[in-house]
């Protein structure tokens, strides 16, 4: 990262004679300007995210970015000062750009107002996972990666009992720690642009014909429901049958049409519904997705999720006993993650 230049040295001299028909600028009257770009790990604009310039410990500027993900502070003295985004965790964003101002953006009018800077969230209870709450969804609404939080101490027993972060069950507790407070040094003049780190997960299917071959080629469109609105994506199945794609964390809904022309497949998938291998309900969801339908997902081990066991057990050379045994456990993980 460029060193920020060294402080503007006051001289000493007379100043020059100015005609008394003419008028100059007071260089300490001078204003200027800071502009950010916050993006995403894909290089798609963040909006409505709280980005803070600080000029000391008591006095701060605060704005968000709008739809392209910009924001921008005017009416700036020439000094130092520190970029923040206060919403975010230390380890979710860094600089990944700056250069100067176009000199026609590098200067502004008027006066600032500075007020305090916004106070740090602090730890707080845990989070009570609710249905449809995943660990990367919960950690982008706080702030923080995925990562930070599944590796965290705190949540020690909870990554032992779930064994992957994207299995959580209604009731388990994720702790949140305080958030890291980062700031970036930068003058007046310069543009920035900043990334959010790790706020997408992986939407994968695969399709594969009767006979167990990948149905490659395939256009789709690909429709998502977010709580903004709906996004939709078009593209082609990939040589080993899989749509792959990068979605936001808090997606609700994933909508794929698969082929162009009549009869169309349609396929709904209800995203951070999945409960863990090691829950009945968990085990329901797998064996209907695999082919294998157990009615309503109902958590209980009824007659038509044994009946599925069977054929799954007898489709697979395992033991037929109907029961949830290990074997019958790692062959559904084993199937439904490959």
């Amino acid at each position: 990262m460029a060193k920020l230049k060294a402080a503007d040295t006051v001289s000493l001299e007379e100043p020059p004679v100015v005609p008394s028909n003419s008028t100059a600028t007071c260089p300490y009257m001078e204003r200027y300007a800071i502009e950010v770009l916050v993006v995403g790990a894909h290089d798609e604009p963040i909006a409505e995210l709280a980005v803070e310039l600080r000029k000391s410990d008591t006095e701060a500027l605060a704005s968000k970015t709008d739809a392209s993900g910009r924001a921008r502070f005017e009416a700036l003295q020439k000094q130092r000062y520190d970029l923040c985004l206060p919403t975010l965790d230390s380890a979710t964003w860094e600089v990944v750009g700056r250069e100067p101002l176009p000199a026609e953006r590098a200067r502004s009018a008027g006066n600032a107002t500075w007020r305090a800077p916004a106070k740090a969230p602090e730890a707080s209870s845990p989070h009570v996972v609710v249905q449809g709450e995943c660990l990367a969804e919960i950690a982008a609404r706080h702030g923080f990666l995925s990562e930070v939080l599944w590796n965290l101490p705190d949540n020690g027993k909870l990554k032992e009992l779930r064994g992957a972060s994207a299995l959580l069950f209604p009731g388990d507790e994720v702790v949140l720690p305080a958030l890291r407070v980062k700031t970036q040094s930068c003058e007046v003049g310069e543009a920035f642009r900043l990334r959010r780190k790790g706020a997408r997960e992986q939407f994968r299917v695969r399709f594969l014909s009767g006979d167990g071959t990948p149905r490659g080629g395939i256009p789709y469109l690909l429709t998502l429901e977010l709580e903004g609105g709906a996004e939709e994506r078009k593209g082609e199945t990939d040589g080993d049958g899989y749509v792959s794609e990068p979605v936001p964390p808090d997606v609700d809904k994933v909508r794929l049409v698969l082929g162009k022309e009549e009869p169309q497949e349609v396929y709904e998938f209800q995203m951070a519904y999945l409960d863990p291998l090691d829950t009945i309900s968990g085990v329901q969801a797998r064996l209907t997705n695999l082919g294998y339908p157990c009615g309503e997902v109902s958590g209980e081990l009824d007659s038509l999720t044994r009946r599925a066991l069977r054929d799954f057990q007898r489709d697979h050379s395992l033991e037929v006993t109907g029961e949830l045994d290990d074997t019958t456990r790692k062959k559904l993980e084993e199937l439904y993650l490959s």
